[in-house]
């Protein structure tokens, strides 16, 4: 089931959430011009990458999308979904403003 609340070994790039090693396979399988999926173990972060993770993750993720009202497809959010964009835009925003308050 997608963002799933499960200590995931894969993370999806853009909406800042873990998932399994299943769904990376799938998720890879896409194409990274529609999913980019990094490792947590095998590939290298930068600072600002872990930091904007912090900041997201799934729980936020979910809370988002389920006010966004982010609809389910077979036990999966609709990705395509005009309120994934937003969620991306406001998520973007809100890293810009912390990483620029913060320094």
């Amino acid at each position: 089931m997608g963002l799933s609340l499960f200590r995931g070994t894969h993370h999806k790039f853009i909406i800042k959430i873990l998932i399994c090693f299943e769904c990376s396979g799938r998720h890879r399988g896409y194409g990274t011009h529609i999913s980019f999926v990094r490792s947590t173990s095998l590939d290298k972060w930068k600072r600002n990458q872990i930091k904007t993770f912090e900041i997201a993750g799934n729980k936020y993720a979910r809370e988002q999308f389920n006010r966004l009202s982010i609809p389910m497809v077979s036990g999966f959010y609709e990705y395509s979904n005009s309120g994934v964009t937003k969620y991306k835009n406001d998520l973007a925003n809100k890293v810009y403003f912390l990483n620029f308050t913060l320094g």
